[in-house]
Formats: C-alpha cells, sequence, structure tokens
C-alpha cells in the first residue's frame, strides 16, 4: 500500500467547495494555529502576476483535529469556493491548449465538470497545503525541517544553496518573501520578467527547489518502494509539475569521482563531503539533507489568440482565453511542493519499526 493511498483530494475549481481527507495521521500532535495560516497565506495569490481571484480559504476541520489537538480519527477539511466565476462552459468541446480539457472529455466521455479546470485545478492543492502544515508540525517536533523555495522563473535563476549544510535561517527568510528568492538582483529580474509576460498575455516557468533537514538516514525502500520513487508520485499530483530532480544530475558532472559523496565521522555521525545524490541512496535516506527540485510547466491559460480544435464539429478553430490566471503558478506552487513532501517524510518515519 502506497502512502498517497491515506490521502484524497475532492471537489472542483467552481464548485462549492474544495477538500482533503488524511487517514492514518497520529493522534497528539498539538496544532499551531499561526503555522497553518502562514502556510496558506504563502499559496494566495499576491499583487503581481497572479490570478485576481481571491478567495477567504477559511478551512472548516470536519473530523481529525479537537482542542487543538489531532484525534487519530480520519483528517478533513473543506474549503468554500466564494469567488468563483460562472462561465460558459465550452470546455469539452473546444479545448484549450496546454489544459486537461481534451483529455478529460476522453476520460469522461463528455461529462467532465471543467469549468475552472474541474478537478484538475490548483484551487484543489489548498488542502495539500493544510495537510502539509499538520504534517510539518509532526516533524518539528523531531526537528526536521522541510522548506521550499524559488530555483528559478523563466531565465532568472537564484543563488546556488549550500546543500551539506544548508543555511536553514535563510531558507526561513525566503518563505517570507511575496516573491520566494534571495538573491536582490534576481528577485528585480524575475519581478520585470512577471509584468513583461504578464504585458504580452503570455506564461512564465519556474523551478522549485525544496530541502528536508535533520532528516534520519534508513528510510526508503527498493525498487518502487524507494525514496525517490515514492516521493515523486506525490510531486507529480501537483498541476503543473513536469519534472523532478532528486540532488544534482549525474550528466551535470561527467566523472563518478567528481560525483560521488564520500563518507567520513562527524563525531558519532556518518555524514558526506557533499551532497550531489541529493541525500538519497539505493532508494533510502543517507542522513544527509534531501534536496530536490519540482519543474513547474508555464501557466496554459493565455491572454492570445490560440489554435485549438472543434471537436463537435470536427475542424480547427481558434480560442481567446479570457479569465483569472497567474502568469507563473510556480510562485504560490512553493508551498505545496513542501506540504507533498512534510507529508512523505511523516508517513516515512511512521513506518519506522517499534
Amino acid at each position: 500500500m502506497s502512502i498517497w493511498d491515506n490521502i484524497s483530494l475532492f471537489g472542483t475549481s467552481r464548485g462549492e467547495a474544495v477538500g482533503i481527507s488524511v487517514r492514518n495521521i497520529p493522534a497528539g500532535i498539538k496544532i499551531d494555529e499561526a503555522l497553518l495560516e502562514q502556510m496558506l497565506e504563502r499559496r494566495r495569490a499576491k499583487a503581481f502576476g497572479d490570478t485576481s481571484r481571491r478567495e477567504e480559504d477559511r478551512p472548516l476541520v470536519l473530523s481529525g483535529i479537537y482542542k487543538g489537538v489531532t484525534t487519530g480519527d480520519t483528517f478533513c477539511v473543506i474549503f468554500d469556493n466564494r469567488d468563483a466565476e460562472q462561465e460558459e462552459d465550452n470546455r469539452s468541446m473546444i479545448p484549450r491548449p496546454g489544459h486537461a480539457d481534451y483529455t478529460a472529455n476522453i476520460a469522461s466521455r463528455g461529462f467532465a465538470d471543467l469549468r475552472g479546470g474541474g478537478s484538475h485545478s490548483g484551487r484543489l492543492t489548498l488542502g495539500l497545503v493544510y495537510a502539509g502544515a499538520v504534517a510539518k508540525q509532526f516533524l518539528l517536533l523531531r526537528d526536521i525541517e522541510v522548506l521550499a523555495k524559488i530555483k528559478s522563473i523563466g531565465y532568472v535563476v537564484d543563488e546556488d544553496m549550500d546543500t551539506v549544510d544548508p543555511n536553514i535561517d535563510a531558507w526561513l527568510e525566503c518563505q517570507l518573501l511575496d516573491l520566494p528568492i534571495l538573491r536582490e538582483n534576481g528577485l528585480l529580474q524575475a519581478r520585470e520578467l512577471i509584468e513583461k509576460a504578464k504585458l504580452k498575455g503570455d506564461s512564465l516557468s519556474a523551478s522549485i527547489e525544496c530541502l528536508i533537514y535533520n532528516f534520519p538516514a534508513g528510510l526508503g525502500g527498493n525498487h518502487f518502494d524507494s525514496a525517490e520513487s515514492v516521493l515523486s508520485q506525490g510531486l507529480f499530483a501537483v498541476p503543473g509539475v513536469k519534472a523532478v530532480q532528486f540532488g544534482e544530475r549525474p550528466s551535470g558532472i561527467v566523472f563518478g569521482s567528481k560525483y560521488h559523496d564520500e563518507y567520513y565521522w562527524d563525531e558519532d555521525v556518518v555524514r558526506t563531503k557533499s551532497n550531489h545524490c541529493g541525500g538519497i541512496l539505493g532508494g533510502r535516506s543517507n542522513g544527509m539533507p534531501i534536496y530536490f527540485v519540482a519543474d513547474i510547466k508555464p501557466t496554459p491559460s493565455l491572454g492570445m489568440r490560440r489554435q485549438t480544435v472543434d471537436l463537435e464539429k470536427k475542424r480547427d478553430t481558434y480560442i481567446e482565453q479570457t479569465g483569472r490566471n497567474d502568469v507563473c503558478i510556480g510562485i504560490r506552487a512553493c508551498p505545496v511542493i513542501e506540504s507533498v513532501a512534510a507529508l512523505w517524510a511523516m508517513f516515512a518515519l511512521l513506518r519506522l519499526p517499534e
């Protein structure tokens, strides 16, 4: 059984509500409401380059938390969709390029609710962020940090982060920024690029880097149960994720003598001098920080004329998309990627033998 079998997302972008249910969250986790709100705030739309849709994102916890502590029952929370535009639903017949309209139409035999992306919308990641914030509190009790930030937006790349002895304060500082980039010049360049794309009606790709710090060695498994396999399954459940890379790309370093990390004793702890493998070897954590990068595709909703097809009339046609869309969905995806990593880390720890 996969750890992701514990989690179900439900709802649609323009329906009444979206939510999440999670089984097997352990009882006794004291909930820090401020941390929950901080995670939700990081996911909310900001002033630049984001959708003009404004939701309050107030959680209604149906079960799993009582008097500020997890109960061990199935955790279930929903969020109302209060600012959902009512729009003409023609996407089953005229699919938007880059969206799931066409494939969802085929899978559902034409019955899918595709308003705002329907069940494929990034709106459903709201529940992931809330559950991930609970998982982070489980991990913080064990001094494990899970942190994510922007590595690149378009061609603008942030400074390289140390993945051997990471500056946790710098990662935490970056989380507080509306645009989580540390390099000051890069921050200005990214803002200019976002504004340029917005004026053209275009969109931008992004890469998100994530760190799981102070995670113990030996967790994961072989083959289909490897840490990379299971964590990647969760990451690819996030709309827009198209690639995941753990550690440094082997093709970036030609010789094994430069790539493979050498061990040494740090008092009574085994560490490595470098961290090219990203903290995972043989499908299991090695005690070094787990580091990966998730690539997010450009927002598929563009404010320009695009070619598509009319499925009913069986001819080529054009579409001009309108609506409230992010220029770069990767910015608001940072806490989502972080939450998936936190949920994986929590469930991996829960599988430790007593």
